[in-house]
């Protein structure tokens, strides 16, 4: 895996050696996004100013695809990367097609970059080899992008953007076209500010909970190092985690070949795979966003909460069977409310009996 965005730095004031200068390349042929000017509209992130690349010039999209075909995937053999950003273009910027408004260009900037992905792999012949996610888009994404992740969540489990908001990121993208959806387990964006202040770091409780949701919700299990890999703890911190991570890991797997079924589904008919209980069953309350549906057969109830062991669990119509102790729970024509034993381990996922899949283990066993 590999790492891309639709930005190029310029370091000409840095001692640095470049191989390639590409910033030189695309400001020389004009390339990027202008300001009124008429010159490469810079951007400045930190101590750094950024050039974007003006998607609406025929030239630039070549350009910019031959470094996705011979930087990623020729000379750096990826088979993936994150494709991030494209969400940050002025309102005020001009482009090579000057006959829209500049806001439509803002809208429509992370399509094009999507598709530009899409484009530069297909020409490569590397489409059925290859998966590139972005984080942002619009209700015509989709239809160019093969994965989608929820943006640099805090390393927490609240709903404001922890754990708790990545998941109803993937249920509300999944309603509206994003089938396919995944998020950074143990999230992304640690802060630490001088006292007084917010201060957020991964530990080993948070990346235990992601690790179990992740298992049942997402279409990939990704792991990220967070934006300061020091600060937090990590899956190879010690040998508890890096089992408690292979134990999930190897639960993903198992769960590859359903995994698979949904993802043909999703091909056919746009259906996500990460499921609100409400897309299931007319009977439940469409205010629940902190259970989900792995398919139509797998129920999941993360824990949301630091230090929590257990929490009630909604049980739609029918019968269920916890994947972890082999408890059942009957909820009847019309649903019920249990609360349900959920340690670190042992998380609240449950497979709806008398379906069509049969799992072929027992996680009990792991």
């Amino acid at each position: 895996m590999i790492y891309m965005n639709p930005y190029f730095a310029d370091l000409s004031h840095y001692n640095v050696t470049i191989r390639d200068d590409l910033f030189k390349q695309g400001d020389d042929n004009g390339y990027f996004v202008k300001n009124a000017q008429g010159k490469s509209y810079l951007i400045n992130s930190l101590s750094i100013n950024f050039g974007m690349i003006d998607f609406t010039n025929p030239d630039a999209r070549t350009w910019a695809k031959n470094i996705i075909k011979n930087n990623l995937l020729k000379e750096g053999r990826a088979v993936g990367w994150m494709a991030d950003f494209a969400e940050y273009t002025p309102l005020d910027a001009h482009y090579y097609d000057w006959k829209l408004p500049s806001y439509t260009h803002h809208n429509r900037y992370p399509y094009e970059w999507t598709k530009l992905n899409n484009e530069a792999v297909a020409e490569a012949g590397k489409s059925d080899e290859t998966v590139y996610f972005t984080r942002s888009g619009s209700t015509i994404s989709p239809s160019v992008a093969s994965l989608y992740w929820m943006g640099d969540q805090l390393p927490t489990l609240d709903r404001y953007d922890g754990l708790h908001s990545a998941l109803i990121g993937i249920l509300n993208g999944g309603v509206c076209g994003f089938a396919l959806g995944h998020s950074d387990i143990g999230g992304y964006t640690t802060m630490a500010f001088e006292e007084g202040y917010a201060y957020f770091r991964r530990d080993f409780e948070v990346l235990k909970r992601w690790s179990e949701m992740n298992t049942f919700s997402d279409a990939v299990f990704r792991t990220h190092p967070s934006n300061i890999p020091d600060l937090n703890d990590q899956i190879w911190s010690n040998p508890e985690i890096g089992a408690f991570f292979a134990k999930f890991a190897k639960i993903f797997t198992l769960l590859g070949d359903y995994r698979m079924s949904l993802m043909m589904e999703t091909q056919e008919y746009g259906i996500p795979i990460t499921r609100s209980l409400m897309f299931e069953f007319d009977n439940t309350d469409i205010h629940i966003d902190d259970q989900f549906m792995l398919g139509s057969e797998i129920m999941m109830a993360p824990i949301l909460e630091l230090g929590a062991t257990s929490r009630q669990v909604w049980f739609p119509k029918g019968k269920w069977q916890n994947l972890f102790t082999g408890e059942q729970y009957h909820a009847g024509p019309w649903g019920k409310w249990v609360e349900v034993e959920a340690p670190l381990g042992k998380p609240a996922a449950f497979k709806k009996i008398g379906h069509k899949t049969e799992l072929p283990f027992d996680f009990r066993d792991l």
